[in-house]
């Protein structure tokens, strides 16, 4: 009799550290998550012509190639040119990095892309952050957040641009 209680009372005990283990492993099975917050900007969206895409200094999480390749492929059919600048890896003001790109290129706006967060091995994560500018400015009037757990940006570049598309950018 002592011996059954001892039992149930460690199946008590471990039954918390199931639970919570469970709950972490179906947390590693969740989709993909998107966000978008569109801010507060006053006037209404000018139609985008040109975007100048801003990508993290490093492919160490995301293609910057397959992305830009990505946003070419979805805007192209919209008549948007489209240009992939980079940020370099000690960048403190971004507008000195791009103001190359956006007097030659004159950009309709800029997104810029950055890699929050990342991690590899058996279960990567991935946090991407995007924010949308008018032409170079410094204001965002738009920004994105995905959070899966792989490295393919590839649904997180349709949901930007469909979010675009919905909010008369395009």
């Amino acid at each position: 009799m002592w011996r059954r209680s001892l039992l149930s009372r460690r199946r008590v005990l471990l039954a918390p550290k199931l639970v919570a283990g469970s709950l972490i492993l179906s947390a590693c099975d969740k989709p993909p998550t998107f966000a978008h917050e569109p801010l507060n900007s006053g006037s209404a969206p000018v139609r985008m012509q040109r975007l100048l895409l801003w990508l993290p200094p490093n492919d160490d999480f995301i293609d910057g190639k397959y992305i830009t390749a990505e946003f070419v492929r979805l805007l192209t059919p919209f008549g948007i040119v489209v240009e992939a600048g980079r940020a370099s890896s000690v960048e403190l003001y971004r507008g000195t990095e791009q103001s190359e790109i956006v007097q030659r290129f004159n950009p309709t706006y800029t997104l810029e892309i950055d890699v929050a967060r990342g991690s590899s091995g058996n279960s990567p994560s991935l946090l991407v952050r995007a924010a949308l500018y008018r032409g170079g400015g410094s204001k965002p009037l738009e920004k994105f957040h995905h959070h899966a757990q792989s490295k393919d940006p590839r649904r997180f570049v349709q949901q930007i641009v469909e979010s675009l598309k919905a909010g008369g950018y395009l």
